[in-house]
């Protein structure tokens, strides 16, 4: 039987001292295939112990590039989104990846009709406007954005050889309750809107009194989200005119997170 050597051993089997190691485990076979932290995580061992075991076998720490490799040819003809799904990895790790590689763009092989070798829709098509788009998110999101059916999306994507984009995961509404009557009570209603030291101050109750309420009522903490949020891995990906477009908020307010963010 042929046994395939792993690429990102250190030492090789026959140095690998048992003795050392003890007995075999049930996630040996995972160590290196993920990071540490991730596998004492899905493990349940210390990070000491994984990180211990893995240098007894000479094996490297995990590197986000070892999930990308594989794919590697799929570099030229594949967008960051979609090899970042194959992968398992983010699409901002893959695009770090490719450009490492010397590939600053991806290469389609299947031009749409009508369109030039740098994969533009000819002018006067109605999704002309949302080219950048397509590929990028899913064809719903575009067609919505668009004012046109789903099925013209896809029709127009398929011409030009692209995959459809990662569905946009869209805000979801937050809980919200009626104010209750009653000592130290009748501020339930805030907990979708403020902070529980928001909530404390603005109300003269104890913080831990709003904590421990909030808790009663299975209630997640506060967290201050923004329209802009399940489209921030498009920032600097597609011109800022068609984010305000499908996030619904202003250029200026785009311009002003990205800055932030400093993409």
């Amino acid at each position: 039987m042929k046994i395939l050597a792993r690429e990102n051993l250190v030492t090789s089997p026959a140095q690998v001292d048992w003795r050392k190691i003890g007995q075999p485990r049930w996630y040996d076979c995972k160590l290196g295939r993920m990071s540490d932290k991730k596998l004492s995580t899905l493990t349940g061992v210390s990070l000491r112990v994984i990180r211990h075991r893995r240098e007894l076998f000479g094996i490297q720490v995990w590197r986000v590039d070892m999930a990308i490799a594989p794919y590697e040819h799929l570099l030229e003809t594949e967008t960051n989104v979609r090899i970042a799904q194959l992968s398992g990895v983010s699409w901002w790790s893959v695009k770090a990846y490719r450009l490492s590689r010397g590939i600053d763009r991806v290469r389609k092989t299947k031009p749409a009709k009508g369109c030039d070798s740098g994969q533009a829709l000819p002018p006067g098509h109605p999704l002309a406007p949302f080219r950048p788009l397509i590929g990028m998110i899913d064809d719903a999101a575009i067609a919505k954005v668009a004012g046109t059916k789903k099925q013209a999306v896809t029709t127009v994507r398929i011409e030009l050889g692209l995959d459809e984009g990662a569905k946009i995961k869209t805000v979801s509404r937050k809980r919200t309750l009626r104010d209750f009557v009653g000592p130290l009570l009748g501020y339930e209603s805030l907990f979708a809107s403020m902070s529980d030291l928001g909530i404390s101050r603005h109300v003269g109750v104890n913080l831990s009194l709003v904590e421990a309420r909030r808790r009663e009522l299975n209630i997640k903490p506060y967290r201050k989200t923004s329209k802009l949020d399940p489209y921030e891995h498009l920032l600097g990906q597609v011109p800022i005119k068609l984010l305000s477009k499908l996030a619904g908020i202003s250029e200026a307010r785009i311009r002003e997170i990205k800055a932030r963010l400093g993409k």
